[in-house]
């Protein structure tokens, strides 16, 4: 067979589709790629960036799909199925909402497709694809080897994706990794992801597990076995690692140099709203940012607006504490109802949702409250979190985040890290404004 795999666009901008100045490796297609036997043939577009060629005489499309992107999925899966070829949808969305993407598909593949790949190739190449596969019954470990030949040629940015854990230990109300693992936490061999980092011919790596350090013991042998393998490595974690100063020694020796850490409010009765209470002792932050900058770790922080305790003074206390913390990178979100999230369901039964179904609604833009919130309006929501972002994203703000010598600016790797991430982040939010998801009378070649 010859089978397409699609990463969709995000969404367009006065009519023309978005494109981000940096992308990362869809490493999920890599993993797909690499299940798949030689006697297939395999194309792969991402519509991020580059122009997808949808006749292309296919046996079968697989389209990996998120919330954001779930608009254009189903655009780009109408067109397939016009043409009689066969599509399947996977990834989050299509897992948290099955019967929705199966409007819109020939089949969904429910939880971690690698694990049932195999299976839906075979269904297919005899012509009995079924409505709906399921990953069930997985064990603790996984494995998976990955084609990263599929990247060839592409303007990705020059660092290598690797899976070593599955999941997170923690249950945010607002997180669909919960709803999406099903509580689970799967782990690779510590010496296979030794083994495949041997492979690659590029020293800078990004772990792309929701929390690298979910399962402590097996992090401390991972960075022991890579400590002498030159790396420069960033991941997600929880701030729990400062709690272990073994495990974030073994991280710095190994070569860690830049963590994203989901903070999401400064408010202690927020973080209680949203499942996250055990943050609360961490005092605020304060000293366990302090910590990390004075290891060189560069820190990538995510906070979100809109539950109920925030108010209008909550935006820039936030990015005012982000600053003086000199985060490397912030990220400021408006709280998001994704389907199948608990947030999600409290939110439709008090009748509090603005759409039932942004991700699908043609009044929904991009940095829009799809919600009512407690004590402000949708409005003030919005534009409170863009306040935030312009904020921490000025040039004085860059500047004053700058002048971290432990940090942000240790050294000459670091301060480009810095001022790339930084130009990036800065460009993107300006374009991002009013962003539409979904593509209009785009065509597909």
């Amino acid at each position: 067979m010859k089978i397409v795999l699609i990463r969709p666009a995000f969404g367009e901008i006065k009519g023309r589709r978005y494109k981000s100045l940096a992308m990362m490796e869809p490493l999920n297609f890599a993993v797909l790629a690499g299940l798949t036997p030689s006697n297939h043939q395999i194309v792969f577009f991402d519509e991020r960036i580059e122009d997808l060629k949808i006749d292309g005489d296919y046996d079968l499309a697989a389209i990996s799909v998120d919330t954001f992107s779930a608009k254009r999925a189903y655009q780009i899966s109408e067109e397939f199925k016009k043409r009689k070829i066969p599509v399947i949808l996977g990834g989050f969305h299509p897992t948290l909402v099955p019967e929705e993407a199966a409007l819109f598909s020939d089949s969904v593949a429910i939880g971690e497709a690698d694990a049932i790949w195999p299976q839906i190739l075979a269904d297919a190449q005899n012509g009995t694809l079924k409505k709906f596969y399921h990953s069930e019954n997985l064990s603790s470990q996984f494995s998976i080897k990955c084609d990263r030949s599929i990247f060839t040629g592409k303007p990705y940015i020059p660092m290598a994706l690797v899976s070593f854990n599955q999941g997170c230990i923690h249950n945010c109300d607002f997180c669909s990794i919960r709803q999406f693992y099903q509580g689970r936490i799967r782990q690779r061999r510590v010496s296979e992801v030794v083994s495949e980092i041997s492979t690659l011919n590029r020293k800078s790596i990004f772990f792309v597990d929701d929390n690298i350090v979910s399962q402590k013991d097996v992090a401390k042998q991972l960075f022991r076995e890579i400590k002498g393998a030159n790396l420069k490595w960033a991941a997600q974690a929880s701030l729990s690692i400062v709690e272990d100063d073994e495990l974030l020694g073994l991280a710095v020796e190994s070569g860690c140099f830049a963590l994203i850490i989901g903070l999401e409010s400064l408010n202690p009765m927020n973080l209680e709203k949203m499942n996250k209470g055990w943050a609360k002792r961490f005092n605020g932050y304060s000293g366990a940012l302090d910590k990390l900058r004075k290891n060189g770790i560069l820190v990538y922080g995510t906070f979100v607006f809109g539950y109920d305790h925030d108010d209008l003074d909550c935006f820039e206390r936030t990015a005012d504490f982000a600053i003086e913390k000199k985060l490397f990178m912030a990220n400021f979100n408006v709280l998001q109802p994704f389907p199948g999230t608990p947030l999600y369901t409290n939110l439709k039964r008090e009748n509090r949702l603005v759409f039932e179904k942004w991700w699908l609604d043609p009044g929904y833009r991009w940095n829009t409250a799809a919600f009512f919130p407690l004590k402000l309006t949708p409005q003030q929501l919005s534009d409170g979190v863009m306040s935030a972002r312009k904020k921490f994203n000025s040039i004085s703000g860059i500047f004053r985040r700058g002048l971290d010598f432990q940090a942000n600016f240790s050294d000459f790797f670091r301060a480009w890290i810095y001022l790339t991430g930084n130009i990036v982040s800065r460009h993107d939010i300006h374009r991002k404004s009013n962003l539409k998801l979904g593509l209009g009378a785009q065509t597909l070649k």
